[in-house]
């Protein structure tokens, strides 16, 4: 993410982080929170037995708080696909692979209808 930052900061074009302050501190937020609780969501996939178990615990407790944060939106921080979105996005994109390698599904629309929107 910090390459991310440097991109939009560096380049002409539009940003992709909001220009309100309080909504730039939201997205760094929540991209904060994404990089902070992916390692709980990654041992499910590479642990066994009860870490697994216990990290599949801290997955299904920081997606609901993505699903809920979503509730209603389309994107996390406003109304446009910015800094946040990209951080989530990376997630998403990388527990469809971990799924479909190790069989493993954390992730559904019944459990997560907003986060898988």
């Amino acid at each position: 993410m910090v390459i991310v930052e440097y991109i939009d900061e560096a380049f002409e074009g539009p940003s992709i982080l909001p220009k309100d302050p309080y909504d730039r501190a939201i997205a760094r937020f929540w991209a904060k929170f994404l990089d902070d609780k992916l390692q709980a969501i990654a041992k499910t996939f590479f642990f066994k037995g009860e870490e697994q178990e216990k990290a599949k615990g801290e997955g299904y407790e920081t997606l609901k708080v993505l699903d809920n944060e979503l509730k209603d939106k389309k994107f996390f921080v406003a109304d446009k696909f910015g800094f946040a979105d990209i951080a989530a996005n990376f997630v998403g994109l990388w527990l469809g692979v971990f799924e479909e390698a190790t069989g493993i599904v954390l992730v559904t629309r019944e459990k997560f209808p907003n986060f898988c929107a």
